[in-house]
């Protein structure tokens, strides 16, 4: 029997949903640079609130690559 791969992109860990709400004009620019930096809108905020929370002296640790490509069976 042939051994089954998995598809999608690989486990981020752990995740806790939360909304954000920001003026279009500031989400597009935002969208459009993560974009064209190789990941998606929550890696970026996420890498930006990691980044702003190190920065006021926080132990944060955000590790996670970015979002790999789909892999396909």
């Amino acid at each position: 029997m042939e051994e089954r791969r998995k598809t999608g992109r690989p486990w981020k860990g752990p995740r806790k949903r939360k909304s954000l709400i920001v003026p279009i004009p500031l989400a597009e620019a935002a969208e459009q640079y993560a974009k064209s930096h190789g990941m998606d809108f929550n890696d970026f905020c996420a890498r930006l609130m990691a980044e702003h929370l190190r920065e006021q002296g926080i132990d944060i640790s955000y590790t996670h690559p970015i979002q790999e490509q789909l892999m396909t069976a």
